[in-house]
C-alpha cells in the first residue's frame, strides 16, 4: 500500500491482485470468482479510509470503473490493468501531481523481435482461442455446429473488445438473425453476460487524469 500525503490530507492508492468494483453488470453473477471475496464490503471500508485508487489486474481488461457511496461522498477507482500476455497486450504510465491529481495513460506492445506483425499475431491468437472456449460451452448447452457461428463470434468479439477497453456497444448488441428456437433460449439465457461485456461503466478505461479530491475524471 502506498500512501500519498499533503499536510493533513491524505489519499491512498491501493495494489490488489482482483476486483472490488464490478467492472460490468452481472460481473459477480458470471465472473464472481475474479472479484475479492466480500468485495462490496472490501471497497467501502478502502473508502472509508480515504483510498482513493485501487489498481487491480486478473481479468486482463483494460477497464476502469468508478463507485461512488453517496451516503459518506467517497469514491474509490478500480483501475484494473490487462496482461502483456494477452492482447492487446497494454501496460499503464501513472503520474501523480501534487498527491491531487493523477494522470493515466495507457500503451501497448506493439512488436516482439520474434514476430513480423505482433499485434495482428496476438489479436488473432485471443480471438481464435476465445472462440474455441465460447464454442466449447455451446456444446455443453447442446447448440448444434450449424448455429454455433450465429452467435459464437458475436460472443469473442464482445469479449475482446471488453480486454481492450473504451468498448463502444453494436447496435443490436446481439443479432439473433437466423437464430433457431433453442438459440433463442440459450442467448435469452446469457444476455447479461453479453451486454455487461458490451457495457463500459465510466470513467475512460485507457486514458484519463483523475482528481482525488473531487473524484472528477476527464
Amino acid at each position: 500500500m502506498l500512501i500519498l500525503a499533503k499536510k493533513e490530507k491524505k489519499s491512498v492508492i491501493t495494489f490488489l491482485h482482483h476486483g472490488v468494483v464490478e467492472h460490468y453488470p452481472a460481473n459477480a453473477k458470471f465472473y464472481g470468482r475474479y472479484l475479492l471475496d466480500n468485495y462490496e464490503i472490501t471497497a467501502q471500508l478502502l473508502a472509508a479510509y480515504d483510498a482513493r485508487l485501487v489498481f487491480t489486474g486478473h481479468f486482463h481488461a483494460q477497464d476502469i470503473t468508478k463507485k461512488q457511496f453517496p451516503d459518506s461522498k467517497k469514491f474509490l477507482f478500480d483501475i484494473e490493468t490487462g496482461s502483456l500476455v494477452s492482447a492487446p497486450s497494454p501496460f499503464r504510465l501513472v503520474s501523480i501531481k501534487d498527491g491531487r491529481t493523477v494522470s493515466i495513460d495507457s500503451r501497448f506492445i506493439t512488436s516482439i523481435p520474434s514476430q513480423d506483425n505482433f499485434t495482428q499475431f496476438s489479436s488473432q491468437f485471443l480471438y481464435e482461442a476465445t472462440l474455441e472456449l465460447v464454442n466449447t460451452a455451446l456444446d455443453k448447452y447442446m447448440v448444434s455446429t450449424e448455429q454455433q457461428p450465429l452467435i459464437s463470434h458475436q460472443i469473442t468479439s464482445a469479449y475482446c473488445d471488453h480486454l481492450k477497453g473504451d468498448e463502444i456497444a453494436p447496435d443490436p448488441i446481439i443479432d439473433k438473425d437466423g437464430f433457431g428456437l433453442w438459440l433463442k433460449a440459450v442467448a435469452w439465457y446469457q444476455k447479461d453476460l453479453i451486454h455487461g461485456w458490451r457495457t463500459d461503466l465510466p470513467p475512460a478505461d485507457n486514458t484519463l487524469t483523475i482528481d482525488l479530491h473531487t473524484g472528477d475524471s476527464f
